[in-house]
């Protein structure tokens, strides 16, 4: 019989458990500042990946205020939390207008844009859903994926979180992560 030594305990997560799929991906875009990030500069944080877009009327907006009250509840916790937001409209979500919209939500919240086709590869490296759908007068909105992936700081993905989960139950499920990291 063989017994394994771990350091940590397995952890028990509220959202969905989706530790060792696989969501590679080197895709460099733009944040709200011009500089070109891609995921692997946030490795060192423990990162809540949301896709949205700028114009979106309620899902974005609720989320991301969500993500301020979980940062504010974790106190300094919070500063090892990097919450970004990846625009699936980059042809009006430039970085000044994730940078203004964005500010709502807190300082440190990052916003990702760039070229359509790089958007593309990363919303599919998560398996995201989204849609433009435009009316007549020209005038559009975006049918997207309304969840988020929690990624550990060796940039794994480790919890899909449901846009209806409770504050305190993201809250859980980060400190599930800082405790395994």
């Amino acid at each position: 019989m063989s017994i394994a030594c771990t350091n940590s305990p397995e952890p028990n997560f509220v959202g969905t458990d989706i530790t060792g799929i696989d969501v590679s991906s080197n895709v460099t875009l733009i944040n709200q500042h011009g500089e070109q990030k891609s995921l692997e500069d946030f490795k060192s944080n423990i990162v809540i990946l949301f896709f949205g877009f700028t114009s979106c009327p309620d899902i974005c907006p609720i989320t991301l205020s969500k993500f301020k009250i979980v940062k504010n509840r974790l106190g300094v916790n919070g500063d090892s939390l990097k919450i970004i937001f990846v625009s699936l409209d980059p042809d009006r979500d430039t970085p000044d207008m994730l940078s203004a919209y964005l500010s709502h939500f807190g300082s440190d919240f990052e916003g990702l844009t760039g070229d359509r086709s790089e958007i593309d590869k990363l919303a599919k490296a998560f398996k995201i859903f989204y849609q433009k759908n435009e009316d007549p007068n020209g005038n559009y909105t975006i049918d997207h994926f309304a969840g988020s992936y929690m990624i550990d700081s060796f940039g794994r993905a480790r919890v899909l979180l449901s846009h209806s989960q409770s504050v305190e139950d993201i809250i859980h499920d980060f400190y599930q992560i800082e405790s395994t990291d």
